[in-house]
């Protein structure tokens, strides 16, 4: 029997797009053909894979990223029920969804971010991402730190200086980590003349290591040396690894997908 709405119902295209986003590792030539190739019935094809993935969030997550990597002003028609933003959500119906997103989640979902949404520019993506960062849960901010991160918008250091701050200390990591991020979206000089540039600084006292840590390799990786020698008693517990920094030995962050190279 046919399958109706799984990758037995796909085009040849489709299908084939399929295949090559369930391959693991991923291919990083394949993404960049095709983000880059100019076929009139791509879209389509990629639309129909993140219909036909249920069941296959990785494959749904990369569909959507490549769609929006391929135009970021594109409308939000293509993303998945659950990481719609609630408004979009009670447009299409979904009332009991759009209720559940609103009041113990967020708007939109804090997870968007797998599937791009931080890259669309159809949305205010810094907008949402900042009100996610005041929630009352920790993994919702959470969510909303690693959504920042993935804005490639300097706008985005304001609410990540707030999220230094946290009382989460994962929040506070995340936070370190997004603006290390941020020397591939801008001027490395605009990052530290922003006053987050002060509470990486701060953080190189948190009462957390691995926050700590953190910071020391944001500030590393933006060429900060000096704050680090200024402020290596804060680091006595991470003598080694302040070493490692100080000669640009810092292991890269992870990718939030195959073609990130914003290490």
């Amino acid at each position: 029997m046919t399958d109706t709405f799984g990758p037995g119902s796909l085009n040849a295209e489709a299908a084939a797009i399929f295949a090559e986003l369930c391959r693991e590792p991923a291919d990083d030539g394949y993404f960049r053909r095709l983000v880059a190739d100019d076929s009139p019935t791509l879209d389509e094809s990629l639309t129909a894979v993140i219909r036909a993935a249920t069941g296959q969030h990785d494959v749904m997550v990369l569909a959507c990223r490549v769609l929006i990597e391929r135009d970021p002003w594109r409308s939000l028609d293509f993303f998945p029920d659950f990481v719609r933003p609630a408004a979009v959500a009670r447009e299409r119906g979904a009332k009991i969804l759009a209720w559940f997103a609103q009041i113990f989640v967020g708007d939109p979902s804090p997870t968007a971010w797998q599937f791009g949404y931080s890259r669309l520019r159809s949305v205010d993506a810094i907008g949402d991402y900042t009100r996610l960062a005041k929630h009352h849960f920790a993994a919702v901010r959470l969510g909303a730190m690693l959504g920042l991160a993935d804005t490639a918008d300097l706008a985005a250091l304001d609410p990540l200086a707030r999220g230094l701050d946290d009382r989460s200390q994962r929040v506070r990591e995340a936070a370190a980590n997004a603006v290390r991020r941020f020397r591939h979206a801008g001027p490395v000089k605009d990052i530290l003349a922003h006053p987050v540039h002060q509470k990486l600084i701060q953080a190189l006292s948190d009462g957390s290591a691995e926050v700590r840590i953190a910071a020391a390799r944001a500030l590393g990786s933006l060429g900060d040396h000096d704050s680090l020698r200024k402020h290596s008693h804060s680091l006595q517990g991470e003598g080694a690894e302040l070493e490692r920094i100080l000669n640009d030995h810092i292991p890269p962050l992870d990718k939030i997908w195959p073609l990130d190279d914003t290490t």
